[in-house]
């Protein structure tokens, strides 16, 4: 016996997806400062990601992790990172944070 077929399957979609600016002083971030995307608010849970962070609208050349050293170019910029999330059987999803302030630490 063959059992009538199955509607279409389709893939999941992320309920939540956002990430923050972590590591962040009062709100900004300062020269020397490590801060990282915070991707736990994700729902369900990504299995991987991927990062750009970006100095005032521009991808930084070679920052591409989860951390990010502020640097002395950065200063007077605004930080921002776009996360994109991806897992099996889910359509990928990317998320931008709010962008945060360089200042002289």
């Amino acid at each position: 016996r063959t059992s009538a077929p199955s509607s279409t399957v389709v893939k999941g979609i992320f309920a939540v997806r956002s990430v923050t600016i972590a590591g962040l002083v009062d709100g900004a971030a300062s020269v020397g400062l490590r801060v990282r995307a915070d991707t736990r608010a994700w729902s369900p849970s990504a299995t991987s990601f991927t990062y750009t962070w970006y100095r005032s609208g521009a991808p930084i050349s070679g920052a591409t992790g989860a951390t990010y050293d502020v640097v002395a170019a950065d200063k007077g910029a605004a930080l921002t990172v776009t996360v994109v999330g991806s897992r099996s059987g889910f359509v990928t999803a990317s998320a931008t944070s709010s962008p945060a302030p360089v200042i002289l630490g």
